[in-house]
């Protein structure tokens, strides 16, 4: 049985979520969780942020925790999902690219 990408919580209920996005395994890396933020306040723009793209560029995923703590009491309206380590493999090993095959995540 093939497993697809999806959150482990449901991105349209109002308020905060936290939970995962489940990658699957593929041909050449296990199974993946990201973290995931979500605050639902109803109608209103989307944003998406993300970090940790590059491995060695550590400021992105520390303003993205930031942001999670500062945003419940300063959003009035709209959708906010936060992704702080998009390539978790390569912030844990400290490099520009995935430890895996060498490559980046662009």
């Amino acid at each position: 049985m093939k497993q697809e990408p999806h959150l482990t919580f449901d991105p349209d209920s109002l308020g905060v979520s936290t939970g995962h996005l489940f990658i699957p395994r593929g041909s050449d890396y296990e199974a993946l969780l990201l973290p995931v933020f979500s605050l639902n306040k109803g109608e209103g723009r989307r944003l998406l942020i993300t970090g940790g793209n590059h491995g060695d560029e550590l400021e992105g995923p520390l303003v993205a925790r930031r942001v999670i703590d500062w945003l419940p009491e300063e959003q009035t309206r709209g959708r906010i999902t936060i992704v702080p380590d998009l390539n978790p493999l390569a912030v844990q090993a400290w490099t520009r690219n995935t430890p895996v095959d060498g490559k980046t995540l662009n």
